[in-house]
């Protein structure tokens, strides 16, 4: 059993605001010439003291949710912490500029049945337009007038926060996390990054749950100093990222794939000039499939700058687990399974046949403390759901029945060697004449043989047509700058092919649609349940080129 050092957040910020008030605990980097703008833990005490007597003061009672709809600032982690003094219950969520985001907004209000929304300015589109249900009303933090603080006890095994799943239907679950499951996590986190860590980097959003407990809470639990920028800087950018690393000597930060492969397509000439990683004891990557080529060229890319192997550190995990499962620990280099892609397709783990029957698999490293896993499969040594369980886990869901022992986490896997190997997603594997074929894999595909095309690009989806007629489609993005150049037909062609040759099994069609026409999740990854419906009541026609899209085989 873990032996806990603060069994909620709230204690460690007291503690650490007592032992040293004015520790830098966060800075928020300003870009083209605006400068940085800093907390302490005397500031996040004291700020967060502020807003739990406002929140008094505004009428709430205690267990009241509170959606927080912030950009990524400094306000954000004061008005989060604010809730946590006062007994409130945060509920963060993205605060986009579209309708998909009002309508998120709307939804998640509606399921928590919240008593307040606090936002920068209700004024702004997303909160403007969300139709908030009657009993939910907006408040400009501004408007946070102040008052005394009283404090209150905080019972480990009370709501700490709901933090909602970035599913993509209209039906979002908020998985609750206890202040014990959460400070379990923060824990847990901490014991499985280098002892010497104090400094990381990151531009994750801070309403997800990678970047809210990694990058937000972990740091105030275990008294890390972190310096932070937006999603859209970083998406502007790339290489702010690695430049703040160097600047700041920080020891720690993470992303998922899609990062490190987003810096490696932005990548100029020259950009790398000047950087030093070699301060680097972790670099973490998580929240979605890790594929071992990008790892392998970030790796290569950046080993000049002092980069080593034995920093990066995959790992798995999930909001039902508040976050992490299971990490890669210090000292250890990522390990890599060649596996048989026909063995996968039967629940398998064997040895690839040829290089054409072969899988990579990184290693997700070994379980977090005081957890367990078991995969229940059809075979010892074979692919099956991975069921979890643990202090950290989550008790259940927002107004659903209270989960009972172990939680199916609906993720494929297995494990070899004491570490957890991540496969696929049960809901998202396209199944064809018995074969059991992962999206992953023939997404990999489509994006290779679409120049210029990037990761996270294309969607995979299963269909059962007529006479229960199995098939599937591949929805592939173009940029602008492809949309120009491409020859749709032969673009069409090609991607089928190299399909076709790769599994033996040729898409019923292939899509061409514009960039980001595909729906995605809050923390970014593609939607794919989504992008079936949207292909399914027509409405990704919206986003069709109509010189690129023709219906039926791809090949004659």
């Amino acid at each position: 059993m873990i032996r806990l050092p603060f069994d909620t957040l709230a204690r460690a910020l007291q503690a650490h605001a007592a032992r040293a008030p004015e520790q830098l605990v966060f800075r928020r980097k300003g870009f083209r010439n605006k400068p940085d703008e800093m907390l302490t833990f005397s500031d996040l005490h004291q700020g967060a003291q502020r807003i739990a007597a406002a929140l008094d003061a505004e009428g709430t009672v205690e267990g009241d949710r509170v959606v927080l709809a912030y950009p990524t600032g400094n306000d954000f982690i004061l008005a989060f912490l604010g809730c946590l003094l006062a007994r409130r219950i945060p509920v963060p969520v993205n605060l986009g500029k579209d309708a998909r985001s009002a309508g998120r907004i709307r939804t998640v209000a509606q399921d928590c049945d919240a008593a307040l929304l606090l936002c920068p300015d209700p004024a702004a589109p997303a909160v403007a337009s969300a139709q908030l249900p009657g009993g939910c009303r907006p408040l400009a933090h501004d408007r946070l007038a102040g008052g005394v603080y009283t404090p209150r006890p905080i019972d480990p095994d009370d709501i700490a926060f709901l933090q909602y799943t970035s599913g993509s239907t209209g039906d979002p679950k908020g998985v609750i996390v206890t202040h014990r499951s959460l400070a379990t996590n923060l824990h847990q986190i901490a014991s499985v990054v280098p002892a010497d860590l104090t400094r990381i980097v990151s531009w994750l959003p801070q309403f997800h749950d990678m970047g809210l407990i990694g990058t937000v809470l972990t740091p105030i639990y275990a008294g890390w100093e972190c310096t932070y920028f937006s999603p859209m800087e970083f998406v502007q950018r790339p290489m702010r990222w690695l430049q703040v690393i160097t600047e700041t000597r920080a020891h720690g930060a993470v992303a998922p794939n899609f990062g490190f492969s987003y810096v490696l397509e932005r990548m100029k000439e020259g950009e790398a000039e000047g950087l030093d990683l070699s301060s680097l004891g972790i670099l973490m990557s998580g929240s979605e499939p890790i594929s071992v080529s990008v790892m392998d060229r970030f790796l290569s890319t950046f080993a000049p700058t002092g980069l080593r192997a034995s920093a990066l550190a995959p790992s798995y995990g999930l909001a039902e687990a508040t976050l992490l499962v299971s990490a890669l620990r210090p000292g250890l280099e990522p390990s890599v399974q060649d596996v048989s892609l026909a063995g996968l397709e039967r629940d398998q783990v064997v040895a690839p046949g040829s290089d054409r029957d072969r899988r990579r698999v990184m290693g997700c490293g070994q379980l977090a403390d005081d957890m367990t896993l078991q995969i229940a499969a059809p075979a010892p040594g074979g692919v099956g759901e991975i069921v979890i369980d643990g202090p950290n886990v989550s008790p259940g869901y927002w107004g659903r029945r209270p989960r009972k022992a172990g939680f199916a986490t609906g993720d494929l896997g297995f494990v070899m060697d004491g570490q957890v190997y991540i496969t696929g997603r049960i809901k998202d594997l396209i199944v064809i004449r018995g074969r059991n074929l992962y999206p992953t894999d023939i997404e990999a595909i489509s994006q290779a043989a679409t120049p210029g095309a990037g990761a996270n690009s294309a969607a995979a989806i299963g269909l059962t047509g007529a006479e229960a007629r199995e098939s599937f489609v591949v929805v592939q993005e173009l940029s602008a700058s492809q949309l120009g150049q491409a020859d749709p037909d032969a673009l069409r062609r090609a991607i089928a092919q190299s399909i076709c040759d790769e599994i033996d099994l040729l898409p019923d069609t292939v899509i061409l649609v514009r960039s980001n026409a595909l729906p995605r999740t809050t923390s970014g990854k593609v939607a794919r349940s989504a992008a079936r419906q949207a292909l399914l009541d027509h409405s990704l026609r919206d986003h069709f080129n109509p010189t690129l899209f023709e219906k039926g085989p791809c090949l004659a």
